[in-house]
């Protein structure tokens, strides 16, 4: 960044107090500190390190002067955002594995000190996301585990709850049903029986709705978990949420006018394409399978949608509607998608291993190197010590028996 653009952010760090830009301050830390950490959230995925590093160190700064504890700690979660997101080509990325742990500990020490837990297991989510997105899934589940470890290990049932939602979702994205599942359901029952004001504050309904893919489409269990998280929907979001899935139950059912005013509801929502994972596609190949398009269209419809659960119930649909052709095209995909998906999961983890096993064989050459070089070093020492000592009787034992030889012939003489 050049420097002029370093003055210009400086002068409105200096001015941040008398801003305008972040009203509100749903932190409730220090305003001129909440200031500062707006400006500092908006430069974390900036390309400039310049930007983001005055902004919030005057952050850093700030909460120390007026000790602002939970300011203090927003200052680490930053950190920690910045180094999960701006690097992610593959040759740097042990580079940013390290950069990673390094925050998450520093994150880690700051929330446990000032006692902000939900920074605490935020950490934990922060890593583990940037490891599912750098296709390190293995490290992300391990991460996630000892998250789980130590919130059980605490008693703490908000730790237990991010922990279980998370391990769902990643057992669901690697399509392993029974396990997330059983994580699923694991958060569900934490939420249900905590009275933590943390989980208390927050929403069910994406929990709910991702348990329901683990069950047949239109099944009673799969009901069960769209209609709870309906009732507890709290943010917009939740409810265009639940409106997916319950369009998806209303074609199920033959609601077509229920289902088709959901859909253009949905469709005309900015947040259904950012919020939920669907494409427009998707519906076009509902209305193709309860229309009368022909198979040769539909396939090419079908090749847009990505995901196994959509696919799943595309191939439903069609049964229920006697579409035999639509539904072995629906069938076709689904089983193509699995393989690739399964493929795909299969060698992001053997490739992860691989680098694993890679690393963990040139540790051990390093250390069988540093012992061998011991070893050498703790002979060379011997033999340096063997070699002083015999110098050592040497010098007390035979040079002085050289000596006396002249002092007798000399005894000798004088006799």
């Amino acid at each position: 960044m050049k420097r002029s653009t370093l003055i210009v952010l400086s002068a409105m760090l200096a001015l941040a107090p008398f801003s305008a830009g972040a009203e509100g301050n749903p932190y409730g830390i220090d305003q001129q500190c909440y200031e500062y950490f707006v400006m500092a959230e908006n430069l974390v995925s900036d390309t400039s390190n310049e930007a983001f590093e005055v902004a919030n160190e005057a952050l850093l700064r700030r909460a120390l002067e007026c000790g602002d504890e939970k300011a203090r700690t927003l200052y680490y979660v930053e950190e920690l955002k910045r180094a999960t997101r701006f690097v992610r080509s593959d040759k740097d990325r042990d580079t940013v594995n390290e950069m990673v742990e390094k925050t998450r500990m520093q994150l880690l020490d700051v929330a446990e000190e000032t006692g902000y837990r939900q920074y605490y297991y935020y950490a934990y989510d922060l890593a583990q996301t940037y490891y599912v997105n750098s296709k390190q899934e293995v490290r992300a589940q391990q991460l996630l585990n000892e998250m789980l470890a130590t919130a059980h290990r605490n008693g703490d049932d908000y730790g237990r709850w991010c922990a279980e939602r998370f391990l769902g979702t990643l057992f669901l994205n690697q399509l392993d049903r029974p396990n997330a599942k059983k994580h699923f359901k694991d958060a569900i029952r934490t939420y249900e029986n905590s009275s933590d004001p943390l989980i208390r504050r927050q929403s069910i309904t994406r929990v709910c709705c991702d348990i329901s893919e683990t069950y047949a489409p239109g099944s009673d269990s799969a009901r069960f978990y769209i209609n709870m998280a309906e009732r507890g929907a709290v943010l917009h979001q939740d409810s265009v949420r639940c409106d997916y899935y319950k369009a998806q139950l209303a074609v199920l059912d033959g609601r077509m006018d229920e289902y088709r005013s959901i859909r253009d509801r949905l469709l005309s929502d900015p947040y259904l394409f950012s919020g939920v994972r669907v494409q427009k596609s998707f519906f076009d190949c509902i209305e193709g399978v309860i229309g009368n398009m022909d198979q040769a269209e539909f396939e090419e419809k079908i090749k847009h949608v990505q995901y196994v659960h959509q696919l799943v119930l595309l191939r439903e649909i069609a049964i229920r509607s006697k579409r035999w052709d639509l539904a072995a095209t629906a069938g076709n995909s689904l089983i193509n998608s699995l393989y690739s998906s399964i493929s795909k999961m299969n060698a992001m983890r053997l490739e992860e291993v691989s680098s694993t096993h890679e690393k963990y064989e040139i540790s051990l050459e390093l250390a069988r190197q540093q012992r061998h070089i011991r070893t050498i070093t703790t002979l060379v020492l011997v033999l340096v010590v063997i070699i002083l000592a015999l110098a050592l009787v040497f010098v007390i034992w035979f040079l002085p028996k050289k000596k006396k030889g002249p002092e007798s012939e000399t005894k000798q003489l004088l006799n």
